[in-house]
């Protein structure tokens, strides 16, 4: 199981589609855009003989730079959750990053399918108006 970078202060995130803690980057859905890296050096390998793992992901007290794409990227049918808090965005006055995109994922290496996005309470787990925006 991949464990949190230490030098991602306040922070853990991993999955297909997670933006930097500290700038989201304008492609953050692009695999070659997020470094694997950003959640420590086996985030985006949730396999292991070809079985995947659940993940959970927790970001708290973060502040993201826009432009960017999604913060939060999981894979529901993997079981993966992703708990959010004290979550600040600048420069995204038309709220155009979001927060936490539900995917169905593979084992074929393919991108995954979106499924959702948002707060749902199971695998999404963060409320909206928590989210400040300046």
């Amino acid at each position: 199981m991949t464990q949190p970078d230490p030098s991602l202060s306040g922070s853990s995130a991993s999955g297909p589609d997670a933006a930097s803690p500290d700038a989201a980057s304008p492609d953050a859905a692009s695999p070659d855009a997020a470094s694997p890296d950003a959640a420590g050096p086996d985030a985006a390998d949730t396999t292991r003989d070809g079985l995947e793992f659940k993940r959970t992901v927790v970001v708290e007290n973060v502040l993201i730079t826009a432009p960017g794409k999604t913060l939060v990227g999981i894979n529901t049918n993997y079981g993966d959750t992703a708990t959010l808090s004290g979550i600040t965005i600048v420069g995204d006055s038309r709220k155009k990053i979001s927060i936490c995109d539900r995917f169905t994922g593979n084992s074929s290496g393919d991108e995954p399918t979106k499924t959702g996005s948002g707060p749902d309470g199971t695998f999404c787990k963060y409320d909206p108006a928590a989210v400040v925006y300046r």
